[in-house]
């Protein structure tokens, strides 16, 4: 009988920890870039929301890196993704500071 619900997962259970550790470290060595990507987003929010017709921009009409049109076209979670883009939005450096001590804990 394997140790793990899913049988078809072939991880040591020894080295979960690592393998954790390892995903962590990576979230953390990028952070500065995806810090990046928010300050971008937050200016182009600014130079969206009035873009000239009185339209106000949402978030679907910035560029979402690593999402499928797909997605952003589903309907099932279109209010958790809107609160989500406004937190970004709204975002201030010590919010996502906050959000990396996450990961390090």
């Amino acid at each position: 009988m394997p140790r793990l619900p899913n049988s078809n997962l072939n991880i040591d259970i020894k080295t979960l920890n690592t393998h954790l550790c390892l995903r962590m470290m990576e979230i953390l060595e990028c952070s500065e870039s995806m810090w990046e990507w928010v300050i971008q987003y937050q200016l182009n929010m600014t130079k969206g929301s009035d873009n000239g017709a009185g339209k106000h921009t949402t978030s679907q009409d910035v560029n979402h890196p690593m999402r499928s049109k797909t997605s952003l076209n589903s309907t099932s979670s279109i209010n958790s993704n809107e609160s989500v883009m406004d937190g970004i939005a709204e975002m201030t450096r010590d919010d996502f500071e906050m959000l990396l001590v996450n990961f390090e804990l």
